[in-house]
């Protein structure tokens, strides 16, 4: 989640309605606030995928990880519906080992969410909680 740096910097910024108001407004790349934007678009219950994301605005999945590494408008930009593209876990605020604290988060968010992962990093469920970005108007011109 945000450091207390970015947490201080963001804190200027005009109360909005919505995260996709924030991320419009931060003082950041073009490609990260397409990520957020699609991560903001994850509905609860549903997770996408690094590639999925990738694919979508045109970039790698390496690169979606590493934007959504420091999302300082966590949860409310719901990085943690990003899993790899084998339906595994993946990342969570930098970190990738398991037995974390951070990563055993990300899988108890999902759970609460109806998005059953297993404490080892499957998901226990089909590919029907995946999010199919089809129609997308939100992603910002570089």
């Amino acid at each position: 989640h945000a450091s207390p740096h970015s947490r201080a910097k963001f804190a200027t910024l005009p109360l909005m309605s919505s995260p996709v108001d924030r991320v419009l407004a931060a003082d950041m790349s073009t490609f990260r606030k397409n990520v957020l934007l699609c991560c903001a678009s994850v509905p609860r219950g549903k997770i996408t995928t690094y590639g999925a994301i990738a694919k979508h605005i045109g970039s790698c999945a390496r690169a979606v990880g590493q934007a959504l590494k420091n999302n300082p408008f966590a949860p409310d930009v719901p990085c943690h519906r990003v899993v790899r593209s084998d339906l595994t876990i993946g990342g969570f605020a930098g970190f990738t080992d398991l037995e974390s604290a951070k990563l055993k988060r990300k899988i108890a968010l999902l759970n609460e969410e109806g998005v059953p992962y297993r404490t080892n990093g499957t998901i226990a469920a089909d590919k029907t909680k995946v999010f199919v970005f089809t129609e997308f108007p939100s992603t910002i011109a570089a």
